[in-house]
């Protein structure tokens, strides 16, 4: 990950791609308003469930992810140099 976004593919945790227990939101037992958070109810918090130890395998995949970007936005070229960046750092990593 840290080789692509060396060479400028923007390839970081994005919606999507991390577990909803990491998200802000329910780190911080809120929503929109505390009186309408779904966590209010928890005394402790994280509570059980909510927690990353709580998903061992999750958390190994999750680190494990690389969220290629690729959308209506971009253009052939845009891809090309994408495919490009990923052979040669799969080609260092492979050594």
């Amino acid at each position: 990950m840290a080789a692509l976004m060396e060479r400028g593919i923007p390839c970081d945790r994005m919606t999507g791609t991390y577990s909803h227990y990491a998200r802000e939101y329910c780190q911080g037992a809120y929503c929109y308003h505390p009186k309408a958070s779904p966590f209010r109810h928890f005394a402790e918090w994280p509570a059980k469930g909510y927690r990353a130890v709580d998903f061992p395998k999750t958390e190994l995949l999750v680190d494990r992810v690389v969220s290629i970007p690729l959308g209506t936005l971009y253009r052939t070229e845009d891809a090309d140099v994408i495919a490009e960046a990923i052979q040669e750092v799969h080609g260092e990593l492979m050594g």
